[in-house]
């Protein structure tokens, strides 16, 4: 295992990146001193790919090398912040806030909470949103409250008070509705 790490790193650090990865999932399958070590450096690299397809807006790209690098070091904050914003570009809005919460949970350092907390705040507005469209008011109102209180603007504050004003007018609407029907 030894030698497919050290020769894993070589590569990587002659830029070939994916030749490099190559010989350090046989470091990994051989076990060994370096295994961990090498585990860790493939989170990494899968990271780095994962942030370059990002910035390229390729996200299928970027999500699965991301989910790769998760595989590896499933603990790392930062990669649960990147797939959560990931999803979001995806629309995959649940997906996105388990991601941010696990980030949160696996202690993301301070300097990051802030952009974390705007993360979470916006998937819950367009969570709130599209529980809006659903007529779903009484989730829309919860993710609207949610994301208030995750919120770092006043434009959001007022954005996410107008979005829990107009649950609490469909939910009211809806007991109107069912009033009528009994």
């Amino acid at each position: 295992g030894a030698g497919y790490f050290m020769l894993g790193i070589s590569l990587v650090d002659r830029g070939l990146r994916e030749e490099g990865l190559a010989f350090l999932a046989k470091s990994v399958k051989w076990g060994g001193e370096h295994a961990g070590q090498a585990r860790k450096l493939m989170a990494d690299l899968h990271m780095e790919r994962g942030l370059e397809e990002r910035n390229d807006s390729r996200w299928p790209e970027a999500r699965a090398s991301m989910e790769l690098a998760m595989k590896l070091d499933p603990d790392n904050p930062a990669f649960h912040k990147a797939l959560g914003q990931i999803y979001m570009k995806l629309n995959l809005w649940p997906e996105a806030l388990d991601e941010f919460d696990q980030a949160v949970a696996s202690g993301l350092a301070s300097d990051a909470e802030v952009d974390l907390h705007d993360d979470i705040a916006s998937v819950h507005q367009h969570l709130a949103a599209v529980f809006l469209c659903r007529e779903e008011p009484i989730q829309a109102k919860i993710h609207a409250q949610t994301g208030l209180q995750h919120t770092t603007t006043r434009t959001a504050v007022r954005r996410f008070k107008g979005l829990i004003r107009t649950a609490g007018k469909l939910e009211l609407e809806a007991l109107r509705i069912k009033a009528r029907q009994d």
